[in-house]
C-alpha cells in the first residue's frame, strides 16, 4: 500500500519535472561541428543504451568523458543532457552520454550503479574504435549521475567495493571528475528524501547494507578519487549538497575546485541549467572552465597521483 502510494506520487513529480524540462529543451541550441552516433547498446535491456558524441574536425586521441544523467534515480534519460554532450564535444572531447535502468518494484540504485558500471566497461572495450585516449578519461554526472560518477571512480579503486556491488574493473585510470549539481545528500532527513529512499532503495533501506555502503561516512577510500570539478549556483536547489561534499573532499584532501553561478537575471540559472542550457553566457563559461580543469589534470605525475592515492582516507 504504501509503496504503490509513493510510487504513484513519484510518477506524478516525473511527469511535472518532464513537462519542465522540455520546455527548456525547447529551447537549447546544439553547435555545429559535432558528430553524434546514438542508441548503442551496452547491455541487454532496452534502457541499457549509450549515445557518442565527438568533433567532426579531431585529428588525434581524444579525452574522453563518460557521463551519467540525473532525476533522482527515478526520473530522467540521456536525451536531456544532449545538449551537454554537443557543448563538451565542441570542447573537444569524446563524450558518451550513458543512460541506465531507472528505479522501480525491482531495479534498484545499486543496480543503476551496475550499469554504469556496465557503460564503462564498454567505453574500455571500444576506446580504440572511437579514437579516444586512455590516458585522459573522465568522468562526468548531473545531480544523481554526479553520485554515479564518484562511486564509479572508487569502484575501480576499491577490490571490495566491486564485491560488493558485484562489479566488474573497466581498467581505466579516471583523471578526473565533473560534478554538476550533485545530489550527494540523498540521504537527507527531510520527509520528502525518506520517501525517495523508499523507492528508489526499497523497503528497509536504512539497514539495508548496499544502501549503507553508498553513504558518504562509510567509504573510507574517497581519498582515492581523482580532482573533483564541482558546479553549483546560487539558483541551485541542492546547492547545500556540493557545499557540503566540497567540505567533505576538503577534509580527505582531494584536489578539486568549487565553482558557483550567480543569482541569474534575465535567466534563472537553475538545478543542472549548464547541461540543458549549456548556451548561456554563464554556463559557456563554466563548462569551460571545467574543460580546462580536466584537462589540466593529466599534467599530474602518474607516481604523484599514485602516492597521494595510496595515503587513505582523512575522513
Amino acid at each position: 500500500m504504501v509503496d504503490a502510494l509513493l510510487r504513484s506520487l513519484a510518477g506524478k513529480v516525473a511527469v511535472q519535472w518532464a513537462k519542465s524540462d522540455q520546455k527548456v529543451v525547447e529551447q537549447q541550441i546544439l553547435p555545429q561541428g559535432v558528430r553524434e552516433e546514438t542508441a548503442l547498446s551496452y547491455g541487454t535491456d532496452p534502457a541499457q543504451q549509450l549515445d557518442l558524441y565527438a568533433p567532426n574536425d579531431s585529428t588525434g586521441p581524444l579525452p574522453v568523458l563518460l557521463h551519467f544523467h540525473g532525476g533522482g534515480f527515478f526520473y530522467g534519460d540521456k536525451s536531456l543532457d544532449r545538449a551537454f554532450s554537443f557543448a563538451m564535444a565542441k570542447r573537444g572531447f569524446l563524450v558518451i552520454n550513458c543512460n541506465y535502468r531507472l528505479t522501480n518494484q525491482t531495479v534498484r540504485v545499486w543496480h543503476q550503479l551496475q550499469d554504469c558500471a556496465d557503460g564503462a566497461r564498454w567505453l574500455s572495450s571500444h576506446l580504440a574504435q572511437y579514437n579516444g585516449d586512455q590516458q585522459r578519461v573522465f568522468l562526468s554526472g548531473g545531480s544523481a549521475g554526479a553520485v554515479f560518477a564518484v562511486l564509479l571512480a572508487l569502484l575501480e579503486r576499491e577490490p571490495d567495493l566491486r564485491r560488493r556491488y558485484k562489479t566488474q574493473p573497466a581498467g581505466l585510470t579516471y583523471r578526473g571528475i565533473l560534478s554538476n549539481c550533485g545530489f550527494y545528500a540523498f540521504y537527507h532527513k527531510k520527509l520528502a528524501f525518506r520517501c525517495q529512499r523508499r523507492i528508489c532503495f526499497g523497503k528497509g533501506w536504512r539497514d539495508h547494507p548496499l544502501y549503507q555502503g553508498m553513504l558518504w561516512q562509510n567509504l573510507p577510500g574517497l581519498a582515492k578519487l581523482p580532482p573533483v570539478f564541482l558546479l553549483t549556483g546560487h539558483d541551485d536547489w541542492l546547492r547545500g549538497m556540493t557545499l557540503t561534499f566540497d567540505r567533505l573532499l576538503t577534509q580527505n584532501g582531494v584536489p578539486h575546485k568549487l565553482l558557483e553561478l550567480p543569482r541569474g537575471r534575465e535567466d534563472k540559472l537553475s538545478h543542472l541549467i549548464a547541461a540543458m542550457r549549456p548556451d548561456l553566457p554563464a554556463c559557456r563559461m563554466a563548462l569551460d572552465s571545467a574543460a580546462q580543469y580536466l584537462l589540466t589534470q593529466v599534467s599530474e605525475h602518474p607516481a604523484a597521483m599514485e602516492k597521494r592515492i595510496q595515503q587513505g582516507s582523512h575522513f
